[in-house]
């Protein structure tokens, strides 16, 4: 790291510790949020999802924080932070930590001499003893994308394994809708959006043969996600109970987000705007 890397990022964790101080400010008020600061407090934590995607890893590195203890049972903070529901006071909790250790993260880049920084790999949490507990350590470990967290991790902890599979599913289904302005929904939306031979979102440039192979791959595992897991999942009486095989769909999910989040808009066609 240079001195000019240091000073983004310093800058950039200024910007996050100021806003999850605000954002601690509007989830525990001293008296009702109006429309209007509910509407400002849940943008806010939006920024805060995709902030925090990018910074906590250097905030891992340079403090060695990223999970606490509650009630016996370990979390990561982040995610307790900024679950648009869940468990309040493990929110407030969370959020303290977030905030502590973002403050100790700049303290540390600014007082370190250059040649003394080092980033070093981030500490690994104890696997809890409970064997209970060991799907929600991994739900952690996994490193999901931030809307798998957002809409599946409160349901997933309380053993609703069907129901946080199929919202992150359908959230998949929504991403790929916002980034492609398509009005299309499900199997004709992923067949459109991700079509090797004019795609609205390209994963790759599409040079060659390869490229072009890896985009049409990819269109069948998104049409193949919605046919197969979304659309069972939201119309048959499915018994989900195993936890470890919900984290295997909730992985795949995640990683066709994180694809999404990398692609290229391409301008919509002419007779689809």
């Amino acid at each position: 790291m240079d001195n000019a890397e240091r000073n983004k990022l310093i800058s950039e964790l200024k910007d996050l510790f100021k806003k999850l101080k605000t954002y601690n400010k509007y989830i525990k008020p001293k008296k009702q949020l109006t429309e209007v600061q509910i509407r400002y407090r849940d943008g806010l934590r939006e920024k805060l999802v995709y902030k925090s995607g990018v910074l906590k890893t250097k905030i891992v590195q340079l403090t060695q924080k990223q999970y606490y203890t509650l009630f016996g049972n370990i979390h990561d903070m982040w995610s307790d932070a900024l679950n648009p529901s869940g468990y309040f006071p493990a929110k407030t909790t969370a959020l303290g930590f977030c905030i502590d250790a973002t403050n100790e993260a700049i303290a540390k880049l600014e007082l370190t001499p250059l040649t003394e920084l080092e980033l070093p790999e981030a500490s690994v949490a104890q696997e809890p003893k409970d064997a209970a507990e060991v799907p929600n350590f991994m739900f952690d470990k996994m490193q999901f994308h931030s809307k798998v967290i957002e809409v599946s991790k409160s349901l997933f902890i309380d053993g609703h394994y069907k129901q946080a599979i199929l919202e992150s599913y359908i959230a998949l289904n929504n991403l790929v809708k916002d980034k492609s302005g398509s009005t299309l929904d499900g199997k004709a939306l992923m067949s459109e959006i991700f079509s090797e031979k004019a795609p609205v979102i390209k994963l790759n440039d599409l040079l060659d043969r390869n490229d072009k192979d890896e985009q049409e791959g990819f269109k069948f595992l998104y049409m193949g996600a919605i046919v197969g897991v979304r659309n069972p999942k939201a119309h048959d009486n499915i018994v989900q109970s195993d936890p470890y095989r919900t984290l295997e769909y909730l992985s795949l999910v995640s990683l066709l987000m994180k694809r999404v989040d990398e692609g290229k808009v391409v301008k919509l066609r002419a007779n689809k705007e």
